[in-house]
């Protein structure tokens, strides 16, 4: 697929703008990821499908400080709660 080529889209009322299939192939997008948009001038912005991996989100959360068998009872008080109810 040629790689340099431009296509019209229409901006609906809220505003939003549909990435058409052949993009979304050529981006390999799938339904869920999200894509950035770095503006380069007035009149220039340009589409980045986000990738994660593993190293990316790396301590984004915080770990839980407890150990299995405290795990363990928190998820059986948690499940009789939600049987009991």
């Amino acid at each position: 697929m040629n790689v340099n080529y431009s296509i019209t889209l229409p901006v609906s009322a809220k505003g939003q703008v549909t990435i058409p299939v052949s993009i979304r192939r050529l981006l390999k997008l799938d339904k869920t990821q999200r894509v950035t948009a770095e503006v380069i001038s007035k009149d220039k912005v340009i589409l980045k499908p986000i990738k994660f991996t593993l190293e990316d989100v790396y301590g984004s959360v915080k770990p839980i400080a407890r150990n299995f068998k405290e795990m363990r009872q928190i998820v059986r008080q948690e499940r009789a709660l939600r049987t009991s109810g």
